[in-house]
């Protein structure tokens, strides 16, 4: 038997709603991305059903990030009283306060704060949806809503005493007023709009690296080389631009590219006063061509090819026909010699497979008719291992189930409504008897899986059983765990809903 004093009663009861199943703890929102803030901020701004927001147009200037672990921030709103049966969603729940949301008509809901216990009772219970109920009459007080480190808040606006933000909970979204004093708090502007370098048309897959034994010429014209491929096809050159910056979200963030080999494809169209003094090799250009820009500076690109013609300078442009050459790499001649061996060398390789296969075979058939044979009536060998006379052989562990402990205690150390509270998280099944100061009883509750089904007292059953037992607050209750022997359902209310209207009924009549 457990049982339940004055003093302890209240501390016990305290812990098990702090750390127990219905202590919803917080939600932090971790690692948040880019893209996840994006979606988020949208869904704050476009307003979303069911979370209690509505539409703002405000602009977004930037984030705020914080920078250390579990950082309060102040919510001031202390005027504000809820009644018994009233209901918030749930928007964090701390050591000391929970934190729902106000619903806004007009705007994103704010925050309001309340304290988690006073007078040694706890204000309020949460369904498991994260629905506040106020199990007494209850007025808002400061409070403590605690960040989670490296989150990022988007900014509403911002003043020169401090920030608008928007914070997430439960999918729930609130804006939050962040003093700019605050510490461990860093602000990121969002950078201004900047168009990015068009990308012009093309219809070739532009290499990543131009292969120096196809080049067959170069152009050199306004500081820039041109490259004259062998299949007169294709004019290409490099120049030393800086790297170009894209957009990269709607918010006007940028990032330049991930690799400095992205390449932009343009268009070339040579001068027609360049092209008179190249005679035959004018015709290694078209304005068909099409031109790479890349990062790599021209002079990493060389020919050894030798030089078979040359123009001479003329408006600032020059030209020399070289003659292509192959020549492989080591890598490619290392492929060739290794071919030729195993062209050389094919027979000897085959005879010397065949002959270890014909080993493997011989082997294998020698070992199975040197198997002995199984005798017909032969029965499988069992092993048997060395055991010592005195010794005990060790016990199976017990299978049977614990049978769980019963409950007693002072009403006056845990009150009716809030042990039947606690039945009904714990689903438990049961009778509770509730005696008076003389230990005469008084009535008793049957619970089926944490469902209140029944309630008696000698003159009341039912309902009303309920309603006069809960109005008690002197005496002894004491559950014992087990189906109620010839039980009925009496009670058709819910029993949360129930307990809630019977604290209410008792504050009305002042018991």
């Amino acid at each position: 038997m457990v049982r339940i004093s004055r003093e302890s009663g209240s501390t016990f009861l305290n812990a098990f709603f702090t750390g127990g199943t219905i202590g919803i703890q917080t939600m932090e929102c971790r690692g948040l991305m880019h893209a996840l803030k994006i979606v988020i901020v949208a869904a704050a701004i476009m307003g979303s059903t069911g979370s209690g927001m509505a539409e703002t147009n405000s602009p977004l200037s930037g984030f705020l990030r914080v920078t250390k672990e579990n950082l309060p921030i102040l919510i001031d709103n202390p005027s504000l009283t809820f009644s018994v049966g009233d209901h918030l969603p749930l928007f964090q729940e701390n050591d000391k306060y929970f934190v729902a949301i106000l619903p806004d008509e007009e705007e994103v809901p704010r925050l309001v704060a309340f304290r988690l216990v006073q007078m040694g009772t706890r204000r309020a219970w949460v369904t498991s949806e994260a629905i506040m109920y106020f199990a007494y009459d209850t007025s808002s007080s400061r409070g403590l809503l605690y960040l989670d480190l490296d989150e990022e808040l988007p900014v509403l606006s911002e003043s020169k005493s401090g920030y608008e933000v928007l914070v997430t909970r439960f999918n729930r979204t609130a804006r939050l007023w962040i003093p700019r004093r605050t510490r461990h708090m860093e602000y990121t502007a969002f950078s201004p709009r900047r168009d990015a370098s068009p990308i012009k048309e093309s219809t070739k897959e532009p290499p990543l690296s131009i292969n120096t034994n196809e080049i067959i010429g170069t152009i050199k014209s306004g500081g820039k080389t041109y490259y004259i491929y062998k299949d007169d096809s294709q004019v290409q050159y490099r120049e030393e631009t800086s790297v170009p910056t894209t957009l990269s979200s709607s918010l006007g963030r940028f990032w330049p590219f991930s690799s400095p080999k992205e390449l932009y494809q343009g268009s070339f169209v040579p001068d027609a006063t360049a092209q008179e003094p190249f005679d035959g090799a004018s015709d290694h250009t078209s304005p068909n061509s099409s031109a790479l820009y890349t990062q790599k500076p021209p002079a990493a690109v060389s020919s050894t090819a030798p030089v078979l013609q040359s123009a001479p300078d003329t408006n600032g442009v020059s030209a020399s026909v070289v003659e292509a050459r192959q020549s492989p790499s080591s890598l490619n001649a290392w492929a060739h010699r290794g071919c030729r061996l195993l062209g050389t060398y094919r027979p000897v390789l085959v005879a010397a497979l065949l002959a270890l296969s014909a080993i493997v075979l011989l082997r294998t058939q020698s070992s199975r008719k040197r198997r002995p044979k199984k005798a017909p009536d032969a029965k499988p060998v069992s092993r048997v291992e060395d055991t010592d006379p005195g010794m005990d052989a060790p016990k199976s562990p017990p299978t049977h189930k614990e049978v769980p402990m019963d409950l007693t205690g002072s009403l006056s150390s845990m009150p009716l409504g809030s042990l039947a509270q606690l039945l009904n998280t714990e689903r438990e099944t049961g009778v509770l008897a509730i005696s008076d100061e003389q230990k005469r009883p008084v009535g008793t509750m049957t619970f089926i899986k944490g469902d209140l089904i029944d309630a008696k007292t000698p003159a009341l059953r039912g309902t009303e059983a309920v309603y006069d037992l809960v109005r008690r607050k002197t005496g002894s209750f004491s559950f014992k765990r087990g189906p109620g022997i010839g039980s009925q359902r009496t009670v058709q209310e819910s029993t949360m809903p129930l307990i809630l209207d019977a604290y209410r009924r008792a504050d009305e009549q002042g018991s």
